[in-house]
């Protein structure tokens, strides 16, 4: 009897699935809620806007610090140097390939629906170089929760909030948001 290859009983049957199972796809993700929940003053999806929600949300995604000898997940970090998230229009601009107008534009849609709050400040960098109207950014993770776990209403920008979601929600994602405050526990433990 001939040994098997350690690939030949890992397969989904079909071969593209199989080769794209294998790329290991990073960066940002885009819930197909936001499709519904984003929207522009004429009722279609700002993509725009969620393209840009999305790059925040990443970077407000804790990343794992693990320990070097087992493995084990042992605590979280964040992604930028700062309490806030700080960007420019003109970061975005380029990221999106968009104009600065556009952009701008697409971060107020954000502010409106209360997701994202804008603040800007003045900071003095490492040459005592001051400069002015920098940039934060403020992710509101209960409005992102119901922006991303609502079912998308006909009237304009009308978001759920998180308690009453919490009572339509199936119990799958309920189990899931106690598993997060679990891990919220956890993580003030070990830090």
């Amino acid at each position: 009897m001939e040994v098997a290859d350690s690939m030949d009983y890992l397969t989904t049957g079909n071969g593209i699935v199989d080769e794209v199972g294998t790329i290991n796809f990073t960066g940002n993700i885009i819930p197909q809620i936001w499709y519904k929940t984003i929207l522009r003053d004429n009722g279609k999806p700002n993509l725009l806007a969620i393209s840009i929600l999305s790059d925040i949300v990443y970077w407000y995604r804790p990343s794992e610090i693990r320990d070097e000898a087992s493995g084990c997940v042992i605590g979280w970090k964040k992604r930028f140097r700062n309490d806030l998230l700080q960007r420019s229009y003109e970061q975005f601009a380029k990221l999106f390939g968009e104009s600065k107008r556009s952009i701008i534009d697409a971060v107020i849609c954000l502010e409106k629906l209360g997701v994202v709050k804008r603040e800007f400040r003045t900071i003095q960098t490492f040459g005592d170089i001051r400069l002015n109207n920098v940039l934060y950014l403020q992710l509101d993770p209960e409005k992102l929760y119901a922006l991303t776990y609502t079912v998308a209403k006909k009237e304009k920008n009308n978001i759920t909030s998180k308690e009453t979601l919490q009572k339509e929600l199936p119990p799958a994602i309920e189990n899931c948001d106690r598993v997060l405050q679990n891990n919220e526990s956890l993580h003030k433990i070990l830090w």
